[in-house]
């Protein structure tokens, strides 16, 4: 396997930072991360391992993440960053070589926009951590209140409470986020995570590609049936629930997730 390479590209006014290794006439993959997160903090692990499996593998940090730029100083939408990553891919001469995708949390979200927008963009995705009631089921709302310690869900914790229950979390996110502050960002991106998606059912029956959805039974965001009611809008979609397991397994359990993920992304059935 090669060195993991950190590089930029310019796309719709963005500045894309992101991280690439791998062989690059392998399977193209691509890996989204979650919101507040960087590329690097949600995928590092998993870097070498898939590259050793024969992936191509390109992580973006996403706008106002890491080392990317946001002009706006805002998000607008999932919807918004999608186009983002659809222009990145672009930028990149990637858009065309039928890339599968891992995105977890919000960069699940993105990849669920991205494959209603252009259906025939990806060979095959897996969605982590989501389902079809964010910002709409008491479970979600729920949710976020326990893991960002606020007391109303419409609100983001201030940021010395969150220091304080979180000071490790709070000291990765400083050194991780180069272009905005992490607390910033966090205030910026609270609208677009709390607001209920900008998709309908008939929406979901867009997506061509093949679908995986999973889950952990403990997620903090979402219950079992939410995530399965995913797999059911989605035609031909598998779901798998791992027992036992968080929002966050796929950073702290890296060897759990691929091992649940190398069968469909190689096609093994």
């Amino acid at each position: 396997m090669g060195t993991v390479k950190r590089k930029y590209i310019e796309s719709n006014g963005v500045r894309f930072s992101y991280l690439e290794t791998g062989p690059v006439e392998a399977p193209l993959l691509i890996l989204f991360h979650g919101g507040a997160l960087t590329g690097h903090l949600n995928w590092s692990k998993h870097y070498e391992p898939l590259a050793t499996q024969h992936f191509h593998i390109i992580s973006p940090d996403h706008r106002g993440h890491g080392r990317t730029n946001n002009p706006d100083s805002k998000f607008t939408s999932y919807g918004q960053l999608a186009w983002d990553m659809i222009g990145f891919l672009e930028a990149l001469g990637l858009d065309k070589q039928k890339p599968s995708v891992v995105g977890h949390s919000s960069g699940a979200l993105i990849a669920l926009h991205m494959s209603v927008y252009s259906p025939k963009l990806f060979a095959r995705q897996i969605l982590i951590g989501i389902h079809p009631f964010i910002g709409v089921s008491d479970s979600f709302k729920r949710g976020i209140e326990r893991y960002y310690g606020t007391p109303n869900y419409r609100h983001p914790p201030t940021k010395g409470a969150y220091s304080i229950k979180f000071p490790l979390h709070a000291m990765s996110l400083w050194w991780a986020h180069k272009q905005t502050n992490w607390y910033q960002l966090m205030c910026q991106a609270w609208p677009m995570w709390i607001r209920p998606l900008e998709l309908d059912k008939s929406d979901y029956k867009k997506i061509a590609c093949p679908t995986l959805v999973i889950s952990g039974t403990r997620d903090e965001f979402g219950t079992r049936q939410e995530s399965a009611e995913l797999a059911n809008r989605i035609d031909g979609a598998q779901v798998i629930a791992l027992e036992g397991e968080n929002h966050m397994f796929p950073v702290y359990k890296p060897e759990l997730l691929r091992e649940n993920i190398l069968p469909f992304l190689k096609n093994i059935h």
